[in-house]
């Protein structure tokens, strides 16, 4: 007489078990309940493990690359190409969204700079400075960073002016008053 040598599920009852007892299914859903439970020690783990196969992984880039150069490079150039005409397609699409991440549509930013008649909100002259392509830079959006609220158009000077002085108006103040001690 012969015996059956396997044996039952040790969760389910299902026929097909691995070495620990598990069925595949049974197996699954306790890994992924362990990693639920266990998420700070998971991503430990998947953090250590991709560090230390970050050189490896720089290293098959770089093999790649020497051997793959002129295709690479011909890739590069046409993502770039394709880039370079949508730029010039739709224009203010960038700027548009530059202005998203204050909350701001480009046809409110149009509204807010014709009433300021396209110059700085604080030096009342226009942007002077210019992008690398030499085209010039549009009025940067100023506001307050702790509040989260839109202030005026600046010009590049300007903003980074108040912002070298932490958007302090005590310190501002300060500068000014020791300007006009030293004139």
């Amino acid at each position: 007489m012969s015996k059956n040598t396997t044996k039952p599920c040790v969760k389910c009852g299902s026929e097909e078990r691995d070495v620990k007892g598990n069925c595949a299914a049974c197996a699954r859903t306790y890994g992924r309940d362990w990693r639920k439970k266990n998420k700070e020690r998971v991503r430990r783990y998947n953090r250590a493990r991709y560090v230390a196969e970050q050189t490896a992984r720089q290293l098959k880039q770089r093999q790649y690359y020497r051997t793959n150069r002129n295709k690479v490079r011909a890739a590069a150039k046409k993502v770039r190409a394709a880039a370079k005409k949508v730029r010039e397609e739709y224009p203010e699409r960038g700027r548009a969204q530059g202005l998203r991440r204050y909350g701001m549509s480009l046809e409110e930013y149009q509204t807010k700079l014709a009433a300021q008649g396209s110059v700085c909100a604080i030096c009342h002259r226009p942007e002077r400075r210019r992008h690398q392509n030499g085209r010039i830079k549009a009025l940067a959006v100023d506001h307050n960073h702790e509040k989260n609220q839109l202030r005026d158009l600046l010009c590049s000077d300007c903003n980074q002016g108040i912002g070298k002085f932490f958007d302090n108006p005590a310190l501002l103040r300060a500068a000014a008053d020791y300007l006009e001690r030293h004139e």
